[in-house]
């Protein structure tokens, strides 16, 4: 089989997560997490509600876009390059106190208080959704989900790291 070598623009992976309707207007950024079981709709609620306004901060959305379309296995391929662009995305939205949102699975409420703690340290306002449905209507969505659906739970280590990480960066504290 032969090797494929693939090229990104990092500049213009990162910008891909910008424009000016993320700052906020008043100077008070907010950070919304939206938090559930996996199947319950939080990947259908951010692109309903927070597709503008926000920066996203999500592993699967740099994974998506580095594919360009082709079908890979999420974790199989850029993992380097996604962690890279991700963690660039999520310290300069946080430097230049942009509205963020990201999503996590109910799995680990530890995880999800650092995440909070870390946006608060920065003075963000946090909206925390919890987002459910019925169990048969999740089975439906893991059922029909497309191979452009990945799961909170593969991308949550990631949006912890990033926005622990920058937060952590940004109050000039070490990052543990």
């Amino acid at each position: 089989m032969e090797e494929r070598v693939f090229h990104f623009d990092l500049n213009k992976e990162v910008e891909k997560f910008f424009d000016d309707s993320s700052v906020p207007a008043d100077g008070e950024p907010t950070m919304v997490v939206l938090f559930g079981a996996t199947c319950s709709g939080k990947t259908f609620l951010r692109k309903r509600d927070y597709s503008q306004g926000y920066v996203v901060v999500d592993a699967a959305e740099v994974f998506l876009n580095l594919c360009g379309g082709e079908r890979f296995e999420f974790g199989t391929i850029f993992g380097e390059v996604v962690d890279s662009i991700g963690s660039y995305v999520t310290l300069r939205a946080m430097r230049e106190r942009r509205n963020i949102v990201t999503e996590m699975p109910v799995t680990q409420n530890e995880d999800l208080e650092a995440v909070c703690e870390a946006a608060l340290s920065l003075d963000y306002r946090v909206n925390v959704l919890h987002v459910q449905c019925s169990l048969e209507d999740a089975q439906l969505r893991l059922l029909s989900r497309g191979a452009d659906e990945i799961s909170a739970r593969q991308t949550q280590p990631y949006h912890l790291e990033w926005i622990t990480r920058a937060a952590a960066k940004l109050a000039g504290k070490p990052h543990g």
